[in-house]
């Protein structure tokens, strides 16, 4: 940990009258960020130094800490200029406190409360962009991914060349969900069982760094796919397409059920394009980021191609 981040952590826990108990311990290092658990008489906090990447976060847990404050674990500060933020212990990863099919009933009942922050959020566009979203809503998709296909540093050219391929599709798709009548919100963009925590049987969501202003239908795409992997059945088997009807409720009356279960299909498949757009950002941005994962982009161009064809 920098001296200036240390220097901080500790004028808020003075501050906020709480006792450091032992060691700072580095929790885990990334490209993207950096995380360190702070022992405190009661129990834990967690700071998470954010890369260049994920500026965005903090503001954006603040935002929801402040719409929705059971959504993300407590509060308790953030840096005013740098990316640092500070939460309380949010309990155990959905992973591990709910494995495999157990962990359904757990998205049944968080996927309505998510959603309806997100909704809270509609129409305030200004806002969310001020805490440093990506910006990419439906019309600037397809722009964004033209510049990923034409970068031949990271993929091969087969990959790329599927997905160039598709790129008149995803515009349509892209008009067609925007035609259903629901606007851009903030989307976490990576909303699965590793970034979900357990504390008192409660769920809240940790991880905001990749969040965009989007759509907010695509966040489906992640949230489906890790289900159906946990649950070890396929993505479009009941069990999965009963957590999109869960997450569709809190959308009901902005438009009719059969055009908002078309528009969680176009958002399902359009949602793993803002994973590549994610994963692109970090591979052209952070030193050590393409060698974190280096067959990345050619996996994710992949599942763009995959999730677009069968659309």
């Amino acid at each position: 940990m920098s001296e200036a981040a240390e220097a901080w952590l500790r004028e808020v826990l003075r501050d906020r009258r709480i006792a450091l108990t032992g060691p700072i311990e580095l929790v885990h290092s990334r490209p993207w960020s950096t995380v360190f658990r702070v022992p405190t008489g009661d129990s834990a906090l967690f700071l998470k130094v954010c890369a260049a990447t994920q500026v965005q976060e903090p503001r954006v847990i603040e935002l929801v800490a402040r719409e929705s404050p059971d959504l993300v674990p407590g509060f308790v500060a953030r840096h005013p200029s740098e990316p640092w933020v500070l939460l309380r212990d949010g309990g155990l990863r959905l992973r591990r406190a709910a494995p495999g099919v157990a962990q359904l009933a757990v998205w049944r009942a968080l996927l309505p409360r998510y959603a309806e922050l997100q909704r809270s959020l509609l129409g305030r566009e200004a806002e969310l962009l001020a805490t440093g979203l990506t910006d990419r809503r439906l019309d600037r998709m397809p722009g964004l991914l033209d510049r990923v296909v034409d970068d031949d540093r990271w993929a091969p050219p087969e990959s790329r060349a599927r997905v160039r391929a598709l790129l008149p599709a995803i515009e349509r798709l892209c008009a067609e969900l925007a035609g259903i009548g629901i606007g851009p919100s903030l989307d976490h963009d990576d909303l699965h069982d590793h970034n979900v925590l357990i504390h008192d049987g409660r769920p809240s969501i940790i991880d905001w760094g990749d969040a965009s202003l989007t759509h907010p239908f695509l966040t489906l795409a992640v949230t489906e796919r890790f289900s159906a992997l946990a649950a070890g059945v396929a993505p479009d088997a009941p069990a999965i397409r009963a957590l999109r009807e869960a997450y569709l409720e809190p959308w009901a009356g902005l438009a009719p059920h059969d055009r908002l279960r078309r528009g969680a299909q176009i958002g399902s498949a359009l949602g793993v394009v803002t994973g590549g757009l994610t994963w692109y950002e970090v591979i052209t941005r952070l030193d050590g980021g393409h060698a974190e994962e280096p067959a990345e982009m050619a996996a994710a161009l992949g599942r763009i191609a995959e999730a677009i064809g069968a659309l």
